[in-house]
């Protein structure tokens, strides 16, 4: 995919330069003059940038959508010198434990999702069809007491419960790891990440096919960031700017991107 930019698109340099500039003037504009958090001054002046470089300096949209992918989805789907179908490994939490790799993940695709008991509600998945439903098992796993941090279970936190319930279509890895971590859930409902090349051409999508298109996948993922930001808005796949204080939540795509988001997926 390649591009030859055009620096003069208006055939005028001085509305060029002009247009050239918005994504700077509303960044500055929005931190000087109306007082808007840094991190939402910044998301701003990405919109205008991306709103610039396709409809006036006519830069291909999935080249937009590139850089998109690339802050909100690359973090675990890929790296931003490799090729974003590939699997990358990228260490989160203790090192040694199952839950030190964020290459296995709880998306929340399983049946029944959360549901918000805030109204109205922070974030809103597609509930489960009831042929969804009908999938869902209760599961009990019993902690030996010696898990693979050394941890034992049964005491106060955050040490794990020696027998842990949860109720599910899909156990995910846990199956495999009987892994419950200490103060959380390790494995439970945890998918390797796949390939995306030719995603476009794999529908449906998720572990069980709950998603059609990729409109509905991405709108999981919007309300996915939504609900990371209600639990914990200092998560890493939230920021690209880990340990800034208060935290910097730029990683999310907005509504504005999701175009561009959609052909570059429908590209590679």
């Amino acid at each position: 995919m390649s591009w030859s930019q055009v620096y003069d698109p208006l055939h005028n340099e001085v509305l060029s330069t002009i247009v050239a500039a918005l994504p700077i003037v509303v960044l500055l504009g929005s931190l000087a003059f109306f007082h808007v958090k840094a991190h939402w001054a910044a998301i701003l002046g990405l919109i205008v940038a991306l709103a610039v470089s396709i409809f006036a300096f006519g830069m291909p949209m999935e080249m937009a959508g590139k850089s998109v992918f690339n802050r909100a989805c690359a973090q675990c789907h890929s790296n931003l010198s490799g090729h974003p179908s590939g699997t990358t490994l990228i260490v989160q939490g203790t090192p040694g434990t199952p839950t030190a790799l964020a290459r296995y993940h709880d998306i929340l695709t399983a049946c029944p999702r959360p549901v918000d008991d805030v109204s109205p509600p922070r974030f809103l998945f597609t509930p489960c069809s009831p042929s969804q439903m009908e999938n869902v098992r209760t599961y009990e796993i019993t902690n030996s007491g010696v898990p693979p941090d050394g941890t034992s279970c049964g005491g106060a936190p955050p040490q794990p419960a020696c027998v842990t319930r949860l109720t599910t279509s899909d156990p995910g890895r846990l199956l495999l790891t009987a892994y419950p971590a200490a103060g959380g859930p390790g494995d439970i409902q945890h998918m390797d990440i796949p390939n995306l090349r030719g995603i476009s051409r794999t529908a449906p999508y998720f572990i069980n096919n709950t998603a059609a298109t990729l409109e509905e996948m991405l709108e999981h993922y919007k309300q996915f960031f939504k609900r990371v930001q209600v639990q914990n808005a200092a998560a890493p796949i939230l920021t690209t700017q880990p340990g800034v204080v208060p935290p910097v939540i730029d990683r999310p795509f907005t509504d504005a991107e999701t175009p561009a988001l959609l052909a570059y997926l429908r590209k590679i």
